[in-house]
């Protein structure tokens, strides 16, 4: 009789211990986020996640990689919270399968895209727009992949638009992300490359900065979200809420994006 009413007492011990660990682990998931974020916010993000972890209380988690990827990530069961695209267009394919939760607000901020040339590259003072790199030929240009990289893609678009592509084809170096094209071009691995403004932006000691015509390329907005199935949905709103914010806003005008 004992020993049954020892085994009943260590069995009760043992489903309050786990009640208790599973209690504490979801206490955990609530205070946590995590955020699949396009590269080129990195800067601005890091900044406002520090700010925001200090006066909530709340662990964010980001993943920078280029837009297109982080979206087949979250298409594959990737446990994210909150989805921020360089684009539109990724942002509303997860919109439509109701992958990003459309009764809930979301954000938007604006950026631009620039020619930038390494002034190591002999001829780069005499580059003062985009329609140059028909009469002066660069070794060779990157872009981000297109397919992934919404840089990749509105630079693929100014290219055509002013009927550059065709010849400078052979020379793209294509990156998996528009820091990857930064990079390139700052270690000189390329002559030239087309990123956002906001990459651009105190690199001027290395790098010519040439604005890109807005007509050139699709409108540049960035959309951020809420997953339908994220479990820390009070908290991503927080969190949204707060990128809108003073505070927040001229975090991101600093790094140079706008509304």
């Amino acid at each position: 009789m004992k020993k049954y009413i020892l085994i009943c007492v260590l069995f009760i011990s043992c489903f309050f211990m786990f009640v208790g660990c599973n209690d504490s682990s979801t206490k955990e998931n609530e205070k946590s986020l995590v955020i699949s974020a396009a590269s080129s916010l990195t800067d601005p993000l890091n900044e406002i996640k520090t700010n925001f972890e200090k006066e909530n209380n709340i662990k964010i988690n980001i993943n920078y990689a280029g837009s297109g990827t982080l979206r087949k990530q979250i298409e594959e069961g990737a446990p994210v919270d909150i989805y921020f695209s360089a684009d539109k267009d990724n942002y509303e394919k997860l919109l439509k399968s109701n992958t990003i939760d459309k009764s809930l607000e979301g954000y938007t901020i604006k950026n631009e895209i620039v020619l930038i040339i390494n002034k190591n590259f002999k001829n780069h003072g005499d580059i003062k727009s985009i329609e140059d790199l028909r009469k002066i030929k660069l070794d060779k240009l990157s872009i981000g992949t297109p397919e992934t990289v919404p840089a990749g893609k509105y630079g693929l678009e100014a290219l055509n638009y002013y009927n550059i592509f065709d010849n400078l084809k052979d020379d793209i170096v294509y990156g998996k992300t528009v820091k990857d094209v930064l990079n390139y071009v700052l270690t000189g691995n390329v002559d030239g490359g087309i990123v956002f403004k906001t990459d651009a932006l105190g690199k001027e000691d290395k790098i010519s900065i040439i604005n890109i015509p807005s007509q050139s390329h699709s409108e540049i907005v960035y959309k951020c979200g809420i997953l339908t199935n994220s479990k820390s949905k009070e908290n991503a709103q927080k969190f949204l809420h707060y990128l809108n914010e003073e505070s927040s806003k001229k975090i991101f005008e600093k790094y140079g994006f706008n509304y």
